[in-house]
């Protein structure tokens, strides 16, 4: 649940710093492996064990969204720490 939950603000953060072409990558990638685990689980595995292969390959692959996005973040906007944050408020 919890890469489910970061999905959405690492989607919309790919939007705003427009690596649109490395989410598509990213969705081509994350069809073949979800079309594979269905593919596997129905030849090999019980209806739970498919649907468990499923929701890891999801939840592993939104692990890796979020990675890529917030590298591709650090990247443009360098890195940044709580002194960063610390000293930006003070000077406001």
């Amino acid at each position: 649940m919890m890469f489910a939950f970061c999905n959405l603000p690492a989607v919309l953060f790919a939007r705003l710093i427009r690596i649109q072409r490395t989410v598509f990558l990213y969705d081509l990638v994350l069809l073949f492996f979800r079309t594979i685990a269905l593919i596997f689980g129905g030849l090999y595995l019980t209806a739970l064990h498919t649907i468990i292969l499923f929701s890891l390959v999801g939840a592993a692959m939104n692990g890796i969204l979020i990675f890529l996005v917030g590298n591709a973040v650090m990247k443009r906007e360098g890195h940044v720490n709580l002194e960063c944050i610390r000293d930006y408020l003070r000077k406001e």
